[in-house]
């Protein structure tokens, strides 16, 4: 990974596409040269390390179109996305308990937890011949559901037949895996600075404080930037 990444840096072209392995504050730069290079790029998690470099590189990624990835274990394992990219995937909520206001695409949510030996009542077209699971994940959606294991994957997507040409996608590329990472940075800073935090998306910044602030675009040490 440091030979390509040696590459990446001095401009050298005669790759294809680029692993990004190094340290976390290496990851943008590299990244962010690879891009523009025109190379794909798949990045270890965490894609950036600070909010300014996760909102660069997205919109480098955007802008051009080149094939990217972030590590991201489980989350990018065909077991996960599987479950996660079903058919009308956005039309499946509902059963009782915990509420998740709509957002943008993506309808209200509704969600239970059961426990305790207790389990949600068997779906009424699953097979007679099919066991119910002892432990997993229910959907219930307007035009099917779907059962799944405790960590996604093993999916029966109910009515069978209606479903069973169903080829789901996989990917995790710079668009998710970025949102992704600004999520787990902004976790970071809170824990960092151990102080309630007002953070506004589309500036980005914090409302409530200057020392916070200081953490989203940090100064490089000489020698280092983010073209």
């Amino acid at each position: 990974m440091y030979g390509l990444a040696a590459d990446a840096r001095q401009g050298r072209k005669n790759f294809d596409a680029l692993i990004v392995a190094t340290p976390d504050h290496n990851h943008a730069v590299i990244t962010s040269r690879a891009l523009k290079a025109g190379k794909g790029v798949y990045c270890a998690k965490p894609l950036t390390h600070n909010i300014n470099e996760v909102r660069r590189i997205r919109s480098l990624a955007l802008e051009t179109k080149v094939a990217t990835q972030m590590s991201v274990q489980s989350y990018a394992s065909d077991d996960a996305l599987g479950t996660a990219e079903t058919p009308e995937s956005e039309s499946y909520s509902n059963v009782i308990t915990w509420d998740v206001p709509a957002r943008s695409t993506h309808p209200a949510l509704r969600m239970v937890w059961y426990d305790g030996g207790m389990r949600p009542n068997r779906p009424i077209e699953m097979a007679s011949h099919t066991p119910m699971p002892k432990e997993g994940l229910l959907f219930i959606g307007e035009k099917g559901k779907m059962i799944s294991g405790y960590y996604g994957g093993k999916n029966v997507l109910l009515p069978e037949g209606k479903f069973s040409n169903f080829q789901p996608p996989a990917n995790c590329n710079f668009d998710v895996g970025s949102q992704m990472t600004e999520i787990a940075l902004l976790g970071k800073m809170a824990a960092r600075s151990a102080r309630p935090l007002e953070f506004d998306t589309k500036i980005p910044a914090f409302s409530n404080d200057a020392e916070a602030n200081s953490w989203i675009n940090p100064p490089y040490r000489p020698g280092w930037k983010l073209s």
